[in-house]
């Protein structure tokens, strides 16, 4: 029945009931198939008879070896389930056909289209679980397996290819599928033990370690009878065959603790333990989790690699970026990167939009306070010529730019008399329009004086009227030019000397307290005839156009009027604030009142008249230098120091100072009573006098002073004019800091923002932007009075950009 060459892998009829002749070992699996002589497959070869596996006895019509008869399967039912499970049974009951390919690996005949099912289980694993099968179960829902169906069908159209009994020629049966462990033995013979496998457990089958199962070290001290896979029994290899009654011997009875712990590792297996004692379900977990592993190192593997890669890519384009900075000038790089940036660009985008603005293909537009602040500088200080030119070459904001976004200071012209409508539009656009309208209140201080202008007549075409004409006699033409007489009589008048041409130009600015901006209100041409009278008007104008404007409750009250020296200016001055003594019900009387020797005369709403303590400075080192000296209590000091130049500020508190270190210098000669140099003591004594009044300038102190040595040397001591500045100075900051602790406590108050001296700072900034150059006509005035205030505000905001005057710095005082 056999080829001879496999005659001992199968055992003879007689033998079946035999036992095996190794005490202890299980019986050989029950083997029927037969081997093809050709080499077109590679079938599976089970162990042979010495293993210690018994064939059963014999073989009936259904193959009685079959956990499953024949007679207990409805064929046609499992094969229209077609579940993993219906075809486990199939096989089972011998319906199925199985083989072994080249590979190695099981492989099942389609009962529909009876063509094999490959798998991927190699062919040492038994097939003994009914999740082998799902390869089969797909195929056969297949189109592939449709398609054979048909095709055959059209083939043999009389009947079905598979109506005929299962061919068994090439193949490997469900018997070869796991061995019947244990042989039958008589009712006699110990059966051994049911395994009772936990509910919560995977099957038995899957869960069993089946490595461990075998006759060498380390092995189960027990065999498995899964010939009914649903009821698996266990016996001991060392059973004893000699118990009746079916009860399990001895040594099956202490099998169900080895069972135990195997329950306990296939629930809960530890991490460490031996692959060898975990079964196929376990095994195939872990493969899972080494699969699922490496998968995510190799997803890690590619994002790192996407991460290198794009780590290069950057670096090359900082690359680009650096190289494209260094070796082109690129116009407004900054803005470029700005923009590009605020738009979500990579540094690859702006590279690119570097190399388009260096080609000229791109010009960005975007302009920030400071590209305003800058072109406004440009524009002011060099003209419509040089901010065209920036404009193209350094990309800052172009003439119409700068006209969009910002608003340049504009002085309505006085044309004719001074009128209330020039200070209210002043104030109006000026200031009002400018300000910040959650800015606290602020002292204000007025400034007056005059700068050059030139003798000319300007025709202003927005009014239509002549202008440049002084404003004392402009009264007596009409300014508009209606026809060709007009101009004639305008200038018959000017022949006349009825009308004169501005020789300077008469200025009122106002400052806060606290504050370093100025704001022009009036700009009026002068013929320099004005008297006392005449001033006291415009005084009296400006102060009233403020209040009426309701600008003293947007800014601040009116708290001081600053002049220089000029005789005019101070003896309206005087008429205006010098008239009125405090009120005991003013808030300032209280303390004022206290401080003897003060002067607590006032104009209207306690405004006090004030001099620059700039110019009061220059005027004593003046009158320190003169070949007449000063007078003090022991005698003339002269011949000090001779700068060259009599306004230069900061060397007239040089010489102070020199004047205040030398009698601290000499402090041991002036207290040496026993010197014998009497000349050298009495001079010493001077300079320590004058160092003494030098020091207390600016402070009450100095009024005392002052007026100890005028009372005894009157003219000797100073000029009246000069004496008079001095203590109107130190009044005016007396009363300031009183008003100030009055309107806000709080806020600091700087000594030096009394005076007119921001008013000369806006001077100079005028004379700057005209090259210094004092030729210039009324409406270039006006002009350069605007374009200084808006350089005033740009160096506000850019402090760093302010130069300065040198001139007129007082940074040297101590």
């Amino acid at each position: 029945m056999y080829p001879p060459q496999y005659a001992h892998w199968f055992p003879l009829e007689d033998d079946s009931s035999s036992q095996s002749t190794h005490e202890g070992h299980s019986r050989s699996p029950d083997i029927d198939f037969q081997v093809p002589l050709d080499d077109q497959y590679e079938y599976y070869s089970p162990n042979s008879p010495d293993s210690g596996f018994s064939v059963p006895a014999s073989s009936e019509a259904c193959d009685s070896r079959i956990t499953i008869a024949c007679s207990e399967v409805d064929v046609p039912a499992l094969l229209k389930l077609n579940t993993p499970d219906s075809l486990f049974r199939l096989f089972q009951s011998q319906h199925l056909e199985v083989s072994i390919s080249l590979q190695q690996r099981w492989r099942l005949r389609c009962p529909d289209c009876n063509e094999w099912s490959q798998t991927s289980i190699p062919s040492a694993v038994p097939l003994w679980s009914e999740g082998q099968f799902n390869s089969l179960s797909n195929h056969r829902g297949s189109k592939k397996c449709a398609q054979s169906v048909m095709k055959k069908k059209k083939q043999l159209p009389a009947g079905n290819v598979f109506d005929g009994p299962v061919t068994r020629s090439d193949s490997i049966t469900s018997n070869q599928r796991y061995p019947s462990i244990m042989s039958p033995l008589d009712e006699r013979a110990c059966a051994g033990i049911p395994i009772n496998w936990p509910d919560d457990v995977r099957p038995f089958l899957v869960m069993f370690p089946w490595e461990s199962y075998h006759d060498g070290p380390n092995a189960l001290p027990f065999t498995v009878d899964i010939t009914h896979p649903s009821e698996p029994r266990a016996r001991s290899k060392h059973c004893d065959p000699n118990t009746f009654d079916g009860s399990p011997c001895g040594e099956c009875a202490i099998v169900h603790k080895h069972i135990s712990r195997l329950v306990e590792i296939a629930r809960d297996p530890k991490a460490h333990t031996n692959y060898k004692y975990l079964g196929l379900a376990h095994m195939q977990d872990i493969a899972k989790m080494y699969a699922a592993q490496v998968k995510e190192l190799k997803l890690q593997a590619c994002n790192d690699s996407r991460k290198y890669m794009t780590s290069l890519t950057q670096l090359n384009d900082y690359s680009r970026l650096l190289m494209a900075i260094s070796e082109n000038d690129v116009p407004r790089l900054q803005q470029i990167i700005k923009i590009a940036l605020d738009n979500g660009a990579s540094v690859r985008e702006v590279v690119n939009k570097l190399e388009d603005a260096i080609e000229g293909v791109y010009r960005p537009r975007g302009y920030g306070s400071s590209d305003i602040d800058i072109a406004t500088l440009v524009y002011r200080l060099g003209g419509r010529q040089l901010l065209y030119a920036l404009n193209h070459q350094i990309g800052v904001p172009s003439i119409r730019t700068l006209r969009a976004r910002s608003t340049f200071t504009t002085i309505t012209p006085t044309i004719g008399p001074i009128r209330p409508e020039q200070f209210d539009d002043n104030i109006r656009n000026i200031i009002l329009n400018t300000r910040d309208a959650t800015t606290s209140l602020r002292g204000v201080s007025f400034m007056i004086d005059e700068m050059a202008l030139e003798e000319m007549a300007i025709h202003f075409g927005k009014h239509n009227k002549i202008g440049g004409l002084c404003w004392k006699h402009s009264h007596l033409v009409d300014p508009v030019l209606r026809t060709y007489d007009s101009a004639v009589r305008i200038a018959q008048k000017i022949h006349n000397q009825e009308v004169h041409l501005g020789k300077e130009v008469t200025v009122i600015g106002v400052a806060c307290f606290g504050e370093d901006e100025l704001y022009p209100v009036l700009a009026a041409p002068t013929c320099k005839t004005e008297n006392a009278a005449d001033m006291e008007g415009i005084l009296t104008r400006a102060i009233e156009r403020w209040s009426a404007t309701g600008t003293d409750t947007l800014v601040g009250p009116v708290w001081s009027f600053a002049t220089d020296g000029d005789a005019t200016r101070r003896a309206a001055g005087h008429r205006l604030f010098v008239k009125t003594p405090l009120s005991s019900y003013s808030p300032l009387y209280a303390t004022l009142s206290d401080m003897p020797g003060l002067n607590t005369f006032t104009g209207d709403n306690e405004v006090t008249l004030d001099f620059d303590f700039k110019h009061i400075f220059k005027r004593i080192c003046t009158l320190i230098r003169s070949p007449a000296g000063i007078t003090l209590n022991n005698g003339p000091v002269t011949k000090l120091l001779h700068p060259d130049d009599p306004q230069d500020v900061p060397r007239a508190i040089e010489l102070m100072q020199a004047i205040v270190s030398l009698s601290k210098s000499q402090q041991a000669s002036i207290d040496n009573s026993f010197s014998t140099d009497i000349d050298l003591c009495a001079d010493l004594m001077s300079v320590k006098l004058l160092s003494d009044i030098i020091e207390s300038i600016l402070l009450p102190r100095y009024a005392h002073l002052s007026f100890a040595i005028f009372r005894s040397h009157r003219r000797a001591f100073m000029p009246y004019q000069l004496y008079y500045d001095t203590h109107t100075m130190v009044k005016n900051i007396m009363f300031c800091i009183r008003k100030q602790q009055i309107l806000d406590p709080g806020e600091k108050f700087f000594v030096g923002d009394s005076g007119d001296d921001r008013l000369e700072l806006h001077f100079g900034r005028t004379r700057m932007i005209g090259g210094h150059n004092s030729g210039c006509s009324y409406s270039q005035v006006l002009d350069r009075l605007g374009a200084a205030k808006d350089i005033d505000g740009v160096f506000k905001r850019h402090p760093e950009l302010d130069p300065g005057h040198l001139s007129s710095q007082a940074r040297h005082t101590t």
